[in-house]
Order: C-alpha cells, then structure tokens, then sequence
C-alpha cells in the first residue's frame, strides 16, 4: 500500500499529531468560550425542557441575522484557518457525510443538540421511505434553497401509517418547526448546495423512531428511542449472532420484560438459540390477545409451522 509521505512522516511524529489534534481543539474551546451567552446556559437552560422563547440568546439565532452571523461565521472561519494549518488532524466535532447530507454537531448540552446540516445535488433514486424521530426540531436555513416535503403521520395500525403531505420551498432566512415522532421533512431536490442551522431537543422518554415506505405508508423498520435500551437490544442481537446458548436464560427474560421492540428482538434470537424455549414463548405470545407483540407473533408463528411442520410437535407437547 503506497501512503502518502505526509502522512507517513506524521505517524512516525506522535508530538506533531498531539499539536495538530490541541491547536484544532483548542479553536473549538475558544469558539464555544466566545459565544457562551449563547451556547452555554441558554441551551443548558433550552435541554433541560424550557421552551425556547424563554432562552432569548438561542432564540434570537433563529431570529435575527445579526444574531446568527457571528455565531456562524466565526466557527467556519477559525475552524477553516485551522484546518489549513494542520489538514491531517480530526475535526473535533461529531460529523457524518452520506449520500448526499452532512451533519455536523456544534453544541449540546443535555438533551439539546445544535447541528449544521449540509444538503448537496445528487444524483440517483428518489427517497422511498421517510423517517420519524421523536424530537423537537428547529431549523433555519442559513445559505442556498431546495425543495421538499413536509410529511405527518395520520393514523397508525400495526402495518403501518396513513401519512399526509404538503410541499416545502425552502429559501434562505426561512424558519421550520416541527415536533414529536408524527412530523418531519424530506428536502428532496437542491440546485447547488444549502446549509441549515439544526436546534434539536430529544423527550426525557423518547418514543420509537419509525421508518415508513412513502409508496403506500407500510412500516419498514422501527427502532428504540431509548439509548439504554437500543443498546441492550444491540447486546441481544449480539449474543444470537454469536450463537452464545449460556446467554439464553438472560435473553428470555428480555422476552418478557420491557419494551415491544427490545422483546421482540429477545424473541428472534430466543428462536435461533434455543428453537423449543424460543417457540414456546412465541406460541404465549401469539396467544395472548391484550400483548402488544400478539399480531406479529401469531403472523410468525404461522410462518414458521408452514415452513418447518415439525415446529407443530413443539405446539403440541
């Protein structure tokens, strides 16, 4: 593998990576510091559930120009100074880039997260699904234009949703809002690119985030609100995969205990390690009309005894 000769002279410097790393975080210490009125107890204030017009300063971001423009300006022009610098050191914010969306994490403090949102042209397919995340949103839109759709969710059954839409220009200077799990928004076409300011706050117990086909509204995957819980889930969806049986007596009682989501995942895994244990508990289930998991457990359970008949032994014993 061929490596650059810059990069190769940095790995070989640990003190040259360390002041790299110190001058870049250090230029976000300074920004945070310089803009405290802001970023320090009005959006501690804001996380801890006050509602926004409360927090004047963080307000009047979304707001007043003047008030957004040194906030904005001022991280992107040290940032990029500092960037230029030391091209090789890790921006020490969270961020992500894919397909077309990057997001970049300024500030949080408690439950409040401020973002930077960067939508890009792109070509390929049109979204086929929308994503609904239990959350406050407040967005303005710094630079550039697009276009998209703002969706809300109607009705829900256990197959899915009926979702109503009205289209959204969006323009420099514009201010969106939305809140809870049944609304959110698709930006679906950009001419060039479009920045956006992102003030998000998350429930102290968030409800599920569901994802829906726009086709026909069908649910095509839901996960936790819940960070403690999404991880347990992860550990259960572990443990199955790397067929760990002593873990079985653990996983059944997730099958019994906690959220609808966390228990159906106890009971796939409970199947894959221990098939009687497992489809016994799912035949309970199936039973037990008043159980959030009575539908798709009894649709699984049929499933399962058309493809595998033996399974009808195990009902029967």
């Amino acid at each position: 593998m061929e490596i650059h000769p810059t990069i190769a002279a940095l790995r070989g410097n640990l003190a040259a990576q360390r002041r790299a790393q110190f001058s870049l975080e250090s230029v976000k210490a300074e920004w945070l510091a310089g803009h405290s009125d802001i970023l320090g107890r009005p959006l501690e204030k804001y996380g801890q559930g006050a509602d926004l017009g409360e927090c004047k300063a963080l307000d009047g971001v979304f707001q007043q120009k003047v008030a957004r423009k040194p906030l904005i300006d001022g991280l992107m022009s040290r940032m990029g100074h500092a960037i230029a610098r030391t091209p090789l050191g890790q921006i020490p914010f969270r961020h992500q880039y894919r397909s077309g969306v990057g997001v970049l994490q300024i500030a949080t403090a408690g439950r409040a997260n401020l973002s930077l949102l960067l939508y890009e042209a792109k070509a390929g397919p049109a979204a086929q699904s929308i994503y609904f995340t239990d959350s406050e949103c407040t967005e303005i839109v710094l630079i550039g234009s697009g276009r998209g759709r703002l969706f809300e969710i109607v009705s829900t059954n256990h197959a899915g949703a009926v979702l109503s839409e009205r289209q959204l220009d969006f323009q420099s200077g514009e201010v969106i809002s939305y809140t809870g799990n049944k609304t959110t928004k698709l930006v679906e076409t950009v001419p060039g690119s479009m920045l956006v300011l992102r003030l998000t706050r998350s429930p102290v117990v968030p409800e599920e985030s569901r994802e829906y086909r726009l086709a026909d509204g069908a649910l095509v995957h839901c996960a936790s609100g819940n960070r403690a819980e999404s991880r347990q889930e992860m550990i259960v969806a572990l443990l199955g995969a790397m067929k760990r049986g002593e873990a079985v007596p653990t996983i059944a009682d997730k099958c019994i205990e906690g959220t609808p989501h966390l228990r159906w995942q106890a009971i796939r895994q409970m199947l894959a390690l221990d098939t009687a244990r497992g489809f016994e508990v799912l035949c309970a289930v199936a039973a037990a009309p008043t159980d959030d998991l009575n539908a798709p457990a009894a649709a699984l359970k049929a499933q399962l005894l058309k493809s595998y008949p033996v399974l009808s032994e195990m009902e029967s014993a």
